[in-house]
This record gives C-alpha cells, structure tokens and sequence, in this order.
C-alpha cells in the first residue's frame, strides 16, 4: 500500500465540502490508487472517478458520487474547473488539471511534473508532487485505518508462489481492480 501514500496527501486537502477529481488510475494498475476513492468520500467529499466504463458501478460502490469514462473526451471536459483537488497518479495529468477550479489543489505522482507545476501556477491552482516512497507517518496512517477497518485493500487475484508468472501476466494486462497476491 505504499502506493497509497497519494491519498494520505489527498486526504489532507479534503475537507467535507470539496468536490475531489480522482484520474483514471482510480483503479489502477497499482492496485491501491481506489483507496483515493474510498479515503475521500470517507471524508465528506463528492468523488468524481474517472474510469473505464467497465468500473463505473465498482467506483460507485466504493463512494464515488459521479463515474466518467476517461474514453469519452466530452465528458471528461464537462467537469473543467470544476473540482477543489485532483489526484493525477499518472495517466492525463493536464486533463487532471483542467478539472481544477482556480484556487484548488492537483496531485500528482511522480518525476517530470516541473511542466506541470508551471502550468499549474499559470492557472491559479496549487500543486503538489509526490513520489512513491516509504514513509513512517503514512504507513502508521493507513495502518490506523486498516485497524478500525476503515479502510482494507481490494484483493483482485490469489495465486500461488508457483504461479508467480501467471500472476505477473496478469498484473501485465492492467485494468485489474484490485491487488494480486501472491501465496506461499
């Protein structure tokens, strides 16, 4: 779930009112980014999932209160500037900040965002980076989550250890919803 470290960040920005874009990778292949998801409706907050239409019923399952098809460039740009905080774990990062109302908060996952932090500032919107790393605090916050059961990963596929390439190959194709674990 060091994935997840995004969503502590995100969680600090979502007060109960806002309105939290949560890009494509709201089920991703990382198996964790749906936490966003569920962390942010949690904390009052209407979600906005972009997703394969495929996830749409999922997402609404976990609290997301509109579900986008990322495919449907029309709807996508129906919610330009309309939200308080985007998450962008990769994928369109500048559909991600489009979305962004003047005043709001992108996130963003990841190495090269100087571009997008410059463009972030050109349009009014705050911005922070983060990277996938192991941090104490945010291990110790998703922990205290997982321990009031507030919060337990999604577990898409069990395989074997025997089975590793079986499951590598499935990691491979994406669009799975959840983690793939490996059994010994």
């Amino acid at each position: 779930m060091v994935t997840a470290n995004p969503v502590t960040l995100c969680a600090v920005v979502v007060p109960s009112t806002r309105r939290v874009r949560c890009s494509h990778q709201a089920t991703g292949a990382c198996g964790s980014c749906h936490l966003a998801v569920r962390i942010a409706h949690r904390l009052g907050a209407h979600v906005v999932a972009i997703a394969g239409s495929g996830k749409h019923d999922w997402l609404r399952s976990l609290g997301a209160g509109d579900t986008v098809d990322y495919r449907d460039a029309d709807a996508v740009a129906e919610y330009a500037g309309s939200v308080d905080v985007a998450s962008s774990l990769a994928g369109s990062r500048e559909d991600a900040l489009r979305s962004v109302r003047p005043g709001g908060t992108l996130i963003a996952l990841g190495g090269g965002v100087d571009e997008l932090e410059s463009a972030a500032r050109d349009a009014e919107v705050r911005f922070a980076a983060t990277y996938v790393r192991t941090e104490r605090e945010w291990i110790e916050q998703v922990a205290a989550l997982a321990a009031r059961r507030a919060l337990t990963p999604m577990v898409s596929e069990v395989f074997d250890l025997v089975n590793a390439a079986a499951a590598h190959r499935a990691l491979e194709k994406g669009h799975g919803t959840g983690k793939i674990v490996l059994r010994t």
